[in-house]
């Protein structure tokens, strides 16, 4: 699997990854402080849709991948998009949009751009063409990208439980991941991601229980209902695909 041409693939992404975050976290920086005398939570959005940018650059120009194409099977790109953001209801079902502010709707924008960039962008498309050779190749593609993507949920453990942290986020990342690894893979195209996930976001964000970060016995049924709902979901939208 990791021939000389996939290693080139592999050290094409890494570099990609850091020059990135350091070229878009110095002119985020500077654009947010100097320009704009933004608050922390701007600063930040700011510093992402820069990272988010020199990643494009980086994925058009120096790795020769294209992430914007014209959406391959409209019908069922539609269909899983729908699929995961009615699943993503089953956790984030309590008073929808209650804690709704522009902060948020601005916050879920970038990030969704942002993760997808990426996750999907940068991290899954290149380990599709690693993995290419292999059986299963899509598969073992988005387990890799979405546990990445899951364990990046992990700063998050600063303000809430070990227990909540893995038990809940991160395996709603997880899931979410691999459907929207299979969104891409359908669509080519990383719009349709990234919108997804920007309305995953805003309906989670914007919940009453999304402050909530205690597991109790609710919690844990409705996230065991959401994982076997979900399992059922994907398995229906890959049958008889040869990923």
């Amino acid at each position: 699997m990791f021939n000389k041409e996939n290693c080139v693939i592999l050290g094409k992404s890494v570099l990609s990854i850091i020059i990135s975050y350091i070229l878009g976290s110095v002119s985020g920086g500077f654009i947010a402080q100097v320009l704009l005398k933004a608050d922390p939570q701007n600063e930040q959005n700011i510093r992402e849709l820069c990272i988010s940018i020199f990643i494009i650059i980086f994925l058009r120009f120096f790795m020769k991948l294209s992430i914007f194409n014209k959406i391959a099977e409209p019908k069922k790109s539609i269909e899983i998009m729908l699929a995961i953001i009615l699943l993503s209801l089953i956790t984030n079902h309590d008073q929808l949009f209650s804690n709704f502010t522009f902060q948020i709707l601005v916050t879920v924008i970038v990030v969704g751009i942002y993760e997808e960039i990426l996750f999907r962008g940068i991290i899954f498309v290149p380990l599709t063409r690693i993995f290419q050779n292999q059986r299963h190749g899509f598969l073992w593609a988005s387990v890799v990208s979405s546990l990445i993507f899951a364990a990046a949920h992990l700063n998050n453990l600063s303000g809430q439980s070990l227990a909540y942290t893995l038990g809940i986020q991160c395996v709603f990342a997880f899931i979410c991941g691999m459907f929207f690894s299979l969104l891409y893979q359908v669509s080519d195209n990383i719009l349709l991601p990234i919108f997804a996930h920007f309305v995953i976001d805003l309906i989670a964000m914007s919940a009453a229980q999304f402050s909530v970060t205690k597991v109790d016995l609710a919690t844990t049924i409705e996230i065991v209902i959401f994982v076997i709902c979900s399992v059922v979901i994907y398995l229906y939208f890959v049958r008889g695909e040869k990923y």
